[in-house]
């Protein structure tokens, strides 16, 4: 195979890696956007849960288990409404007995324009990675190429 021929075959390996690396890279984000989003939801259930039982205690159970900043951990006795310490200011808890406190989902399931934007980057930078070891190769060749007396 000819110098010219490897090159060829290097940068034709290079672009098809790209494309593999490209989606690979589409496919993490999606990923990583859909569990940071179900997360997400799965803490926004707790949550609610646990404002929904602590909203079923009187208010002279909670206001005796206030602390000096004014809020109620929900963990301990008598309410064990959370599995951890979990501190909730009294108007948290008429929110949630009006039914007006609201838990928006800051993460979207999934973003296309960014996901396709990082598949992108993934196809450019394997290409242009590829492109360097090929420009690398031939800088290399012509440094050791024999010096020969004509010109």
């Amino acid at each position: 195979m000819t110098r010219n021929g490897r090159l060829g075959a290097l940068l034709r390996v290079t672009l098809r890696l790209s494309i593999v690396v490209g989606a690979a890279c589409g496919i993490w984000d999606a990923y990583v956007r859909y569990s940071a989003a179900l997360d997400e939801q799965s803490a926004n259930t707790w949550m609610r849960q646990t404002l929904a039982c602590a909203a079923a205690a009187s208010d002279s159970d909670l206001l005796k288990a206030k602390n000096e900043f004014d809020n109620i951990n929900v963990h301990e006795a008598p309410f064990h409404c959370a599995d951890r310490d979990y501190w909730i200011a009294m108007y948290e808890i008429h929110q949630a007995r009006e039914g007006t406190m609201e838990l928006p989902m800051l993460r979207h399931w999934f973003d296309w324009q960014f996901t396709a934007t990082v598949a992108a980057a993934g196809f450019l930078v394997t290409n242009l990675l590829g492109l360097a070891l090929a420009a690398l190769l031939i800088v290399l060749r012509w440094v050791a190429r024999p010096i020969s007396g004509d010109t």
